[in-house]
């Protein structure tokens, strides 16, 4: 038991936020979770469409940390479910494994365009490129030819940038094993493409309303479609007005987007609000397409390699072993990326669905077919952009928040860290434990150790 409880405030209830919520909770600290959206789960997060369970695009867990496995299957309970991985690439009209498999991929491509595979990852070999960016990376990787058509166009659908503007941590954190030696089938496959995953059955959403009870139940306050509009520095506390109340508080962790969480104070230098203008967000726009049940392909997920085509993925949640397996439709979610000064993020929601279908017709079905309902959902600031330079900017922004005691930034938007749930789940996991044992674990620290601490106990 603490001597003197600690009030904590959490903004964002993603993941991150949730399981921080969740373990300081659990030690008697005075927790109160502060989420802008009706329901808790952030990215991660499931709703109901007609007679179906659907997520906010594709979310699969693995982890090959046992703490977060543990947690995550504890409120998962009796729904969770493992799930066969099918991914493919969708090029040209024909499906290509994913990840890649060379042999299969050049028998696809054809002979002349083989050869010139075969050549370019020569010469790749031989005089391989200074790597300065995720373009070097990857024609270093795959060769020239290869890198052209399977990652430049989707890459640059992506992130809406250059290839050579990219910095190469996106390829070392996502994608860092999938090398020339591993589609040749001699190395093990990252951890990042696995062929089985966890799943609950009641959608991953599920999941974080059970923690958010958890939370409610040990003592702790979630407060949902709520706002705070500005934090003041107080005697050595926080003040901060949340739904136009002020209310004091010991420490703070932000789950929100790291520059959003830094205008809310009330003292900022121009220098900061500077640095934070250069941190660039990707959002994404989810199509879900209701159609009549039936068996339209068999993967979870489908990568659009078209870079005509505004569709960048598309996931059939029919494929999930969920509950869905009972409903009376098919959902398909299709998955596009723009930022929001872009003219289709603006578009109306008919005018997205009449383009999004027409472009389901000419990729995947070549015909015209029945489309029950739709629903569409945006969501801002979804992928953090790992543009050259980024890092010098998040390096200074560090640098400020470690003078301020008691402030955490963690998550994917909190930490501009490009990660999946089961990452976010770690970084709760740490800030609550640097909070109770009060160590001196700095920011960075805490959002970078995962990779290095998976690396590991990999070996």
């Amino acid at each position: 038991m603490n001597e003197k409880k600690l009030s904590i405030l959490i903004l964002g209830a993603g993941p991150a936020g949730l399981v921080a919520a969740l373990k300081l909770s659990q030690n008697d600290y005075e927790v109160k979770l502060i989420e802008k959206s009706k329901t808790v789960g952030g990215m991660c997060k499931s709703l109901f469409i007609e007679d179906s369970i659907v997520d906010l695009g594709p979310h699969r867990f693995f982890s090959k940390s046992q703490e977060v496995n543990e947690l995550w299957k504890e409120f998962a309970r009796e729904d969770l479910i493992a799930v066969n991985r099918l991914t493919r690439i969708f090029y040209r009209q024909k499906f290509y494994d994913y990840p890649l498999r060379i042999f299969s991929a050049l028998k696809k491509l054809g002979i002349y365009t083989s050869f010139q595979c075969f050549f370019s990852i020569l010469k790749s070999k031989i005089c391989p490129r200074k790597v300065e960016s995720f373009e070097d990376w990857g024609i270093n990787n795959f060769g020239m030819k290869l890198y052209q058509i399977f990652f430049c166009d989707y890459t640059k659908k992506l992130w809406g940038i250059d290839p050579k503007e990219l910095d190469t941590d996106f390829a070392a954190q996502r994608i860092r094993k999938m090398s020339f030696k591993n589609i040749l089938g001699f190395n093990n496959k990252s951890r990042t493409l696995i062929d089985e995953f966890y799943y609950s059955k009641k959608g991953t959403g599920k999941i974080y309303e059970n923690m958010k009870d958890r939370i409610i139940s040990n003592g702790g306050k979630v407060l949902t479609e709520s706002k705070v509009s500005e934090i003041q520095e107080f005697e050595g506390r926080y003040k901060v007005c949340i739904n136009n109340q002020w209310e004091k508080f010991d420490q703070i962790i932000s789950t929100i987007p790291l520059p959003d969480f830094i205008l809310l104070f009330s003292k900022k230098t121009h220098s900061l609000i500077k640095l934070c203008q250069r941190l660039k967000f990707r959002s994404t726009i989810l199509v879900y397409i209701v159609l009549p049940k039936d068996d339209y392909f068999k993967d979870n997920w489908i990568y659009i390699n078209d870079e005509k085509k505004q569709i960048g993925r598309v996931t059939n949640f029919s494929n999930w072993g969920s509950l869905n397996e009972y409903s009376k439709n098919t959902i398909l979610c299709c998955e596009l990326w723009c930022s929001e000064n872009d003219q289709i993020w603006n578009l109306g929601d008919d005018q997205l669905f009449k383009m999004i279908s027409l472009e389901l017709v000419e990729i995947l079905f070549q015909k015209r077919f029945e489309i029950i309902n739709y629903k569409i959902v945006r969501i801002k600031n979804s992928y953090p952009i790992y543009y050259k330079g980024y890092k010098e900017v998040i390096t200074q922004i560090v640098e400020h928040l470690d003078q301020h005691r008691g402030i955490h930034c963690i998550g994917r938007s909190g930490s501009y860290k490009y990660n999946n749930q089961d990452h976010s789940i770690y970084m709760g996991m740490k800030v609550a434990k640097k909070i109770i044992s009060d160590c001196n674990i700095s920011l960075w620290d805490i959002n970078s150790n995962y990779d290095e601490y998976l690396e590991e106990i990999s070996k």
